[in-house]
């Protein structure tokens, strides 16, 4: 499955696309043609693009077919290729590290992970690669990282198992900070552990490891930098 993941997903895209089609010519008298091809192209271009999970050759080729308006077809085309360029672009990028999860009993993980980090503050997001919030706010405090790059914080985000490997991978080189893929159970325990019930889900923790906040919330940029000074002189 994990080796064909792809294919499956055109596919089940593919079955998909023909339904809707199907019932749009049935229900509204929508005729395969520009409205179709449009709702097509965003399908396969959110996945491209929103996902960093660009097409194989063969596979674009066959979508490139399925839409009959060429300058839509041409679109997808521009929407793989841009992808590619960026994820060979993230090969270069530095900034991000990728841990380990410290091999521990449950209610000892998160103090484990915490203990590289003693005498810093700590950030921690709890947010995955196919949550829009999750992105959101992360794309929002880049500037602040770069503004504090030198200071006495560091931003840790833990994801689990339902980010794709591969997405994953390709996406965290855009994001600063330390990483950590926790399995099923690791992520169950900590959200247990701090009540999760949604994603993003934010975190701090003082210098000495303790947890501060177990439930940040969302902060602006000018909000959370006062929080996290004023944190940082404790």
């Amino acid at each position: 499955y994990e080796k064909h993941q792809i294919r499956l997903t055109n596919l089940f895209n593919e079955k998909r696309v023909n339904f809707r089609n199907e019932k749009l010519a049935e229900l509204f008298g929508v005729k395969v043609g520009f409205a179709n091809d449009i709702m097509m192209s965003q399908s396969f271009c959110n996945g491209i693009v929103s996902q960093l999970t660009p097409l194989s050759e063969e596979d674009l080729i066959q979508v490139q077919q399925s839409i009959q308006t060429p300058f839509i077809s041409d679109y997808v085309r521009v929407c793989n290729e841009q992808t590619l360029a960026k994820m060979e672009a993230n090969k270069t990028k530095t900034g991000y590290v990728i841990n380990n999860v410290p091999k521990t009993e449950g209610d000892e993980l998160f103090a484990k992970i915490m203990k590289k980090y003693e005498g810093k503050v700590v950030y921690v997001d709890f947010w995955a690669t196919w949550c829009g919030p999750c992105r959101s706010g992360i794309e929002q405090i880049k500037p602040l990282k770069e503004e504090m790059k030198d200071e006495n914080v560091v931003f840790v985000y833990l994801t689990d198992q339902t980010s794709p490997e591969k997405t994953y991978s390709a996406m965290i080189p855009d994001i600063k900070g330390e990483h950590y893929r926790l399995n099923t159970d690791e992520w169950n325990y900590l959200a247990g552990k701090f009540n999760i019930s949604g994603i993003p889900h934010y975190v701090l923790v003082g210098k000495n490891g303790v947890v501060l906040n177990p439930k940040l919330g969302h902060l602006s940029n000018n909000a959370l930098k006062e929080e996290l000074e004023k944190r940082m002189k404790e």
